[in-house]
């Protein structure tokens, strides 16, 4: 009785828009099992963030000048991932600086592709978010990884020192002498630093396209819900330190586990919200799954082709069509599988003539194939669908002429 008021609840909720928004999101924060694969990064970052800092800061300093901005990237760091009640993993993470520099070659060897492995782990996990089935050349991969293992420290460390100049210029000539508002502007430029970073991870680590606004609004909101997050975790550790009587000198590494997976689930929740975020348009999350539907999005894909003779890219689809971008490109690249369309360097084309793409075959292909020898249902179905297959010898050049 309880569940099934609950249910009648879920469902007046979601004849709201918004209501029915954050129902597909939930959905496909399930279908994908963020919280599972936030404790595999977990695992994998605790195991990685030694050979990372370590690479990261053995190429660094082979340019003194930039000694300083690793300084600070440090404590950038530092505050990110190391919570007030894991204090004593802050001293272990200067320690490993402190000690990178003594790594022979193939030490360093070994800490660079366990960096590597991370980043790609990470690049995976982005692509299986936004539904990418291709994956980058290898060409394109390294210099990705490069900067982001090198460059993105330097650019971390060189804004956090301009902000630093800034405060203090503002505390010196704008006698900004309330630690409050001294405060709250530290705390705003934190977030905007972490916002500006996860637009840059939301944006260019998926291979495929990410709107701009889309990666900006969403690291914005990840951004505030990570400086929540710190708050809260380290206003709990305050409060709730029987973690310290259980585990003794050993507490500070489940509390920085904890922490870890906080900060993963909070930052790939940003990315599902973010690859979400073009369904809105049109209401187009509301469209079932269902194959019936799979078979209409087909058509009007090959049709949209048919009737263009440039390029399209994924983007075009999307205005045109109540269509999310993860579906359609994963319905094109079935369909360049076909042999039905093929990707050139501006986007997407028809590969065959109108006329030979027939809706039979197309039907077969994503609904139900009535010669395949596995199909369910036997004799009897076939018998049932064979007219429907008939009936369905149309050309897509007949419906081009019909419209």
């Amino acid at each position: 009785m309880i569940w099934t008021d609950f249910s009648d609840s879920l469902k007046k909720l979601a004849q709201h828009r918004i209501a029915a928004f954050l129902l597909f999101i939930w959905r496909r924060f399930d279908d994908m099992g963020i919280l599972t694969i936030s404790g595999s990064l977990t695992f994998t970052t605790l195991l990685a963030i030694v050979p990372v800092l370590a690479v990261t800061l053995v190429v660094v300093t082979m340019f003194p000048q930039f000694s300083n901005m690793v300084d600070t990237f440090m404590l950038f760091l530092n505050s990110i991932i190391v919570p007030s009640g894991a204090a004593k993993m802050l001293d272990y993470l200067n320690e490993f600086k402190l000690q990178a520099g003594k790594l022979t070659t193939v030490g360093l060897l070994a800490m660079g592709v366990t960096s590597l492995m991370l980043v790609q782990t990470i690049e995976q996990t982005f692509n299986r978010i936004w539904s990418v089935r291709t994956q980058r050349s290898w060409w394109l991969r390294v210099p990705m990884y490069a900067v982001l293992l090198v460059f993105v420290p330097l650019l971390a460390g060189a804004s956090i020192s301009l902000s630093d100049a800034v405060l203090s210029f503002g505390d010196k000539h704008l006698h900004l002498d309330s630690p409050m508002l001294s405060g709250s502007l530290k705390t705003l430029w934190k977030v905007i630093l972490d916002a500006l970073a996860l637009a840059l991870l939301y944006r260019t680590v998926p291979n495929c396209h990410v709107p701009l606004r889309h990666a900006t609004g969403c690291a914005l909101l990840t951004a505030i819900c990570l400086e929540g997050a710190k708050w809260a975790f380290s206003l709990y550790l305050q409060r709730f330190n029987s973690y310290e009587l259980v585990y003794g000198a050993f507490a500070v590494f489940p509390v920085f586990l904890v922490w870890l997976h906080l900060l993963w689930t909070i930052i790939l929740t940003g990315a599902l919200l973010t690859a979400c975020c073009n369904y809105w348009h049109g209401s187009a999350f509301q469209r079932s799954a269902a194959k019936p539907t799979i078979f209409d999005d087909v058509i009007g894909i090959l049709l949209l082709l048919a009737r263009t003779p440039k390029p399209l890219r994924i983007r075009d689809f999307r205005q045109q069509l109540n269509i999310g971008y993860d579906r359609a490109e994963t319905l094109l690249l079935t369909l360049s599988e076909q042999g039905y369309t093929h990707k050139v360097k501006d986007g997407w084309q028809l590969k065959r003539l109108p006329v030979d793409i027939v809706l039979t075959d197309l039907f077969a292909i994503f609904v139900y194939n009535a010669q395949d020898e596995h199909t369910s249902g036997g004799e009897i179905l076939r018998d049932v669908m064979e007219p429907c297959s008939q009936a369905m010898k149309v050309s897509l050049q007949e419906l081009l002429n019909a419209a």
